[in-house]
Protein backbone atom coordinates (compact mmCIF):
# COMPACT_ATOMS: atom_id res chain seq x y z
CA UNK A 1 0.00 0.00 0.00
CA UNK A 2 1.24 3.46 -0.89
CA UNK A 3 2.03 5.87 1.97
CA UNK A 4 -0.78 8.16 3.02
CA UNK A 5 -0.05 11.86 3.62
CA UNK A 6 -1.37 13.70 6.71
CA UNK A 7 -3.90 15.56 4.54
CA UNK A 8 -5.09 12.28 2.98
CA UNK A 9 -5.33 10.75 6.47
CA UNK A 10 -7.60 13.60 7.61
CA UNK A 11 -9.85 13.08 4.58
CA UNK A 12 -9.89 9.32 5.21
CA UNK A 13 -10.95 9.87 8.84
CA UNK A 14 -13.79 12.18 7.76
CA UNK A 15 -15.01 9.76 5.06
CA UNK A 16 -14.87 6.72 7.37
CA UNK A 17 -16.77 8.57 10.12
CA UNK A 18 -19.47 9.42 7.56
CA UNK A 19 -19.63 5.76 6.50
CA UNK A 20 -20.13 4.80 10.15
CA UNK A 21 -23.14 7.11 10.45
CA UNK A 22 -21.62 10.28 11.91
CA UNK A 23 -21.75 13.78 10.53
CA UNK A 24 -18.25 15.02 11.36
CA UNK A 25 -17.62 18.71 11.92
CA UNK A 26 -14.40 20.47 11.01
CA UNK A 27 -11.45 18.61 12.51
CA UNK A 28 -8.79 20.50 14.42
CA UNK A 29 -5.17 19.35 14.56
CA UNK A 30 -4.10 18.95 18.15
CA UNK A 31 -0.55 17.91 17.29
CA UNK A 32 1.70 16.32 14.73
CA UNK A 33 1.41 15.66 11.05
CA UNK A 34 4.69 17.40 10.31
CA UNK A 35 7.51 15.79 8.34
CA UNK A 36 10.31 14.43 10.47
CA UNK A 37 13.68 16.19 10.50
CA UNK A 38 15.47 13.02 9.36
CA UNK A 39 13.51 13.00 6.10
CA UNK A 40 11.57 9.82 6.94
CA UNK A 41 7.92 10.12 5.93
CA UNK A 42 6.58 8.63 9.18
CA UNK A 43 4.35 10.78 11.38
CA UNK A 44 1.76 10.81 14.14
CA UNK A 45 -1.24 13.13 13.78
CA UNK A 46 -3.79 13.82 16.52
CA UNK A 47 -7.15 15.43 15.74
CA UNK A 48 -10.17 16.69 17.66
CA UNK A 49 -13.35 15.99 15.69
CA UNK A 50 -16.87 17.11 16.64
CA UNK A 51 -19.49 14.51 15.63
CA UNK A 52 -23.25 14.38 15.28
CA UNK A 53 -25.28 11.16 15.05
CA UNK A 54 -29.00 10.69 15.55
CA UNK A 55 -29.35 14.27 16.79
CA UNK A 56 -26.77 13.74 19.56
CA UNK A 57 -23.49 15.61 19.65
CA UNK A 58 -20.26 13.81 20.44
CA UNK A 59 -16.57 14.61 20.33
CA UNK A 60 -13.69 12.39 19.32
CA UNK A 61 -9.95 12.44 19.72
CA UNK A 62 -8.42 10.69 16.72
CA UNK A 63 -4.80 9.55 16.48
CA UNK A 64 -3.46 8.74 13.03
CA UNK A 65 -0.16 6.82 12.85
CA UNK A 66 1.77 6.35 9.65
CA UNK A 67 4.89 4.49 10.74
CA UNK A 68 6.65 1.28 9.79
CA UNK A 69 6.48 -0.20 13.28
CA UNK A 70 3.18 -1.52 14.62
CA UNK A 71 1.98 0.43 17.65
CA UNK A 72 1.94 -1.29 21.02
CA UNK A 73 0.13 -0.86 24.33
CA UNK A 74 2.19 2.21 25.28
CA UNK A 75 0.94 4.20 22.27
CA UNK A 76 -2.69 3.22 22.90
CA UNK A 77 -2.32 4.01 26.61
CA UNK A 78 -0.82 7.43 25.78
CA UNK A 79 -3.88 8.30 23.67
CA UNK A 80 -6.21 7.19 26.46
CA UNK A 81 -4.26 9.21 29.06
CA UNK A 82 -4.10 12.35 26.93
CA UNK A 83 -7.77 12.18 26.10
CA UNK A 84 -8.91 11.29 29.63
CA UNK A 85 -8.77 14.96 30.58
CA UNK A 86 -11.02 15.94 27.67
CA UNK A 87 -14.75 15.42 27.38
CA UNK A 88 -14.35 13.01 24.46
CA UNK A 89 -17.01 10.44 23.68
CA UNK A 90 -14.75 8.47 21.37
CA UNK A 91 -11.06 7.65 21.18
CA UNK A 92 -10.10 6.44 17.71
CA UNK A 93 -6.67 5.04 16.91
CA UNK A 94 -6.01 4.74 13.15
CA UNK A 95 -2.81 3.01 12.04
CA UNK A 96 -1.32 2.37 8.62
CA UNK A 97 0.11 -0.92 9.96
CA UNK A 98 -1.27 -3.73 12.06
CA UNK A 99 -1.30 -3.59 15.85
CA UNK A 100 0.33 -5.80 18.44
CA UNK A 101 -1.61 -8.14 20.74
CA UNK A 102 -0.78 -5.94 23.74
CA UNK A 103 -2.15 -2.89 21.85
CA UNK A 104 -5.41 -4.77 21.24
CA UNK A 105 -5.66 -5.67 24.90
CA UNK A 106 -4.91 -2.11 26.04
CA UNK A 107 -7.44 -0.67 23.57
CA UNK A 108 -10.17 -2.95 24.87
CA UNK A 109 -9.34 -2.05 28.46
CA UNK A 110 -9.11 1.72 27.78
CA UNK A 111 -12.12 1.98 25.43
CA UNK A 112 -10.07 2.95 22.39
CA UNK A 113 -11.39 1.91 18.98
CA UNK A 114 -8.58 0.46 16.85
CA UNK A 115 -8.77 0.98 13.11
CA UNK A 116 -6.27 0.00 10.44
CA UNK A 117 -5.90 1.62 7.05
CA UNK A 118 -6.02 -0.84 4.18
CA UNK A 119 -5.89 -0.72 0.40
CA UNK A 120 -9.42 0.14 -0.76
CA UNK A 121 -9.38 -1.94 -3.95
CA UNK A 122 -8.08 -5.03 -2.17
CA UNK A 123 -10.80 -4.67 0.46
CA UNK A 124 -13.48 -4.51 -2.24
CA UNK A 125 -12.14 -7.56 -4.04
CA UNK A 126 -11.91 -9.51 -0.78
CA UNK A 127 -15.56 -8.82 0.09
CA UNK A 128 -17.06 -9.01 -3.41
CA UNK A 129 -15.63 -12.18 -4.91
CA UNK A 130 -15.22 -12.50 -8.60
CA UNK A 131 -15.65 -8.82 -9.38
CA UNK A 132 -13.03 -6.33 -10.35
CA UNK A 133 -12.89 -3.18 -8.22
CA UNK A 134 -14.53 -0.15 -9.89
CA UNK A 135 -12.35 2.88 -10.68
CA UNK A 136 -14.31 5.13 -8.28
CA UNK A 137 -13.27 3.20 -5.19
CA UNK A 138 -11.14 5.15 -2.72
CA UNK A 139 -7.46 4.29 -2.56
CA UNK A 140 -7.67 3.65 1.20
CA UNK A 141 -10.33 2.30 3.56
CA UNK A 142 -10.41 1.52 7.27
CA UNK A 143 -11.27 -1.61 9.21
CA UNK A 144 -12.41 -1.63 12.84
CA UNK A 145 -11.16 -4.28 15.24
CA UNK A 146 -14.21 -5.96 16.82
CA UNK A 147 -14.97 -8.97 18.96
CA UNK A 148 -16.11 -11.90 16.78
CA UNK A 149 -18.97 -14.25 17.68
CA UNK A 150 -16.49 -16.94 18.73
CA UNK A 151 -14.85 -14.55 21.21
CA UNK A 152 -11.82 -13.85 19.03
CA UNK A 153 -10.96 -10.60 17.34
CA UNK A 154 -11.85 -9.69 13.74
CA UNK A 155 -11.29 -6.72 11.43
CA UNK A 156 -14.37 -5.40 9.62
CA UNK A 157 -15.03 -2.52 7.26
CA UNK A 158 -16.93 0.43 8.66
CA UNK A 159 -20.47 0.88 7.44
CA UNK A 160 -23.82 2.25 8.48
CA UNK A 161 -24.42 1.32 12.09
CA UNK A 162 -20.75 1.35 13.08
CA UNK A 163 -21.15 4.62 15.00
CA UNK A 164 -22.10 2.92 18.27
CA UNK A 165 -19.05 0.64 18.07
CA UNK A 166 -16.84 3.75 17.81
CA UNK A 167 -18.38 5.33 20.91
CA UNK A 168 -16.89 2.70 23.19
CA UNK A 169 -15.92 4.39 26.41
CA UNK A 170 -14.96 2.45 29.55
CA UNK A 171 -14.47 3.83 33.03
CA UNK A 172 -11.68 6.32 32.46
Amino acid sequence: MRRISPAQFELLVERELRKAGFEPGRSRRLEGGHPRADGEDAYVLRLAVPLTAGGARHSAVVECRCQDASPGAAEVHALAQTASSSASHALLFFTATGVSADARSEAEKAGVALLRVIDGRSAFQAYITGERAPAWLPEHAAQLLTRAADGGMAWRLLGDGSATALLVSPDR
